[in-house]
C-alpha cells in the first residue's frame, strides 16, 4: 500500500520534472493552435500579408523533390506558425538557422522541431515579438531525404521601431 501511494504522490503536478513542464507548454500551445484556422505564409504581389488573431501560418512537410510546401514563408512577429507532416512522412527534423540568440519562438528552449506521425505529427508556436527581422533558412531531415531546404522569412510591421 505504500507503495502505491508513493508512486501517486511521483505524479503530483508539483513534482513534475522540468522535461515534463516543457511538454505541457507544448501541449497548451498545440491546444491553442487546434483552435485556429490553417492558412498558407506566402508573399502576396511581393508582400507578407498579416494573418487574422484566429489563423495559423502552416507549413507541411511532405515527399518528393520539394517536401516543403510551401518552400519560402513569410510570417511577421507575434504570429503562430505550424509545422506539420504530411500522411506519408512518418518523422522529420526541422532545424531553423540564423537567429543568434537561439530562441526564434516564445517559450521554445531551441530552434529545433521534431515531428513523428505517432506521437506528434504537429508542432504549433508563436513567433517571438524579440525575433529579428530576417530569413530564416531551414533544414528538414526525414524519410524523404536529408538537408531538404526551406525559407521562413520574419518581416517588420508598419510603423514598428527599426531596432530588433
Amino acid at each position: 500500500m505504500a507503495v502505491v501511494m508513493w508512486l501517486g504522490m511521483g505524479c503530483a503536478p508539483e513534482q513534475a520534472a522540468p522535461e515534463e513542464v516543457l511538454e505541457t507548454g507544448a501541449q497548451a500551445q498545440d491546444v491553442e493552435c487546434s483552435k485556429l484556422r490553417e492558412v498558407s505564409c506566402t508573399l502576396v504581389h511581393g508582400l507578407c500579408p498579416k494573418i487574422a488573431p484566429d489563423e495559423v501560418c502552416t507549413i507541411t512537410i511532405g515527399r518528393g523533390p520539394e517536401p516543403v510546401t510551401p518552400a519560402f514563408s513569410c510570417i511577421h512577429r507575434r504570429q503562430w506558425l505550424k509545422l506539420r507532416l504530411a500522411e506519408d512522412v512518418s518523422h522529420a527534423t526541422i532545424h531553423f538557422d540564423g537567429d543568434p540568440s537561439g530562441h526564434l519562438f516564445e517559450g521554445e528552449p531551441s530552434d529545433i522541431v521534431k515531428l513523428d506521425s505517432w506521437y506528434r505529427p504537429s508542432w504549433c508556436a508563436k513567433v517571438s515579438a524579440k525575433a529579428w527581422w530576417m530569413d530564416y533558412p531551414f533544414r528538414v531531415s526525414s524519410g524523404t531525404g536529408e538537408g531538404q531546404p526551406g525559407e521562413l522569412e520574419v518581416v517588420r510591421d508598419p510603423g514598428e521601431p527599426e531596432e530588433g
